[in-house]
């Protein structure tokens, strides 16, 4: 079976099924390996968005019941805090800490574009034309989740453990 790809200028071009080169859509033969082309079925790339649009909600449902999850997580922490510690000298310093804590890390995990234009906003002139990199990405998703965990420990912690 062949693909064929086409662009928004009206062009297409063949891939060939057996070394996936590109090829011209009248080619018969593949330019590369030489296998024939000419005549097999040509599967719509429309096929290929649809799939890839079914993958990515797919990964935001994911991202969505990610965060219900983390949220959940946290109101439960803070709640059982509330509950435990609340009596004890200095709560209000480690409520403030640890939320500080976990919000810098929800931040850093669901929306690091915002602590990146943020950061950023007064060295960079035009702030919103500039994307941050896939490894800022992912260090400050990384950094997230170790705020996120070093919040929740600080709650533990001083609710359970007398110091």
């Amino acid at each position: 079976m062949c693909l064929i790809i086409g662009d928004l200028g009206g062009n297409s071009m063949k891939i060939c099924p057996k070394c996936n080169t590109g090829n011209s859509d009248n080619a018969l033969k593949c330019k590369e390996c030489e296998a024939y082309i000419g005549k097999i079925e040509v599967t719509e790339s429309s096929k290929i968005v649809d799939e890839f649009n079914m993958k990515e909600k797919r990964r935001e449902k994911i991202k969505q019941i990610a965060k219900i999850i983390c949220i959940a997580f946290i109101i439960a922490s803070y709640v059982l805090f509330f509950i435990v510690a609340f009596s004890k000298e200095d709560f209000f310093i480690v409520l403030f800490s640890s939320i500080l804590c976990v919000i810098i890390g929800y931040l850093n995990i669901f929306h690091p574009e915002i602590l990146f234009r943020l950061k950023y906003f007064t060295v960079i002139d035009n702030i919103d034309d500039v994307e941050p990199s896939d490894i800022y990405l992912l260090s400050s998703k990384l950094a997230g989740v170790l705020l996120l965990l070093i919040g929740t420990v600080i709650v533990y912690v001083y609710a359970f453990f007398p110091l």
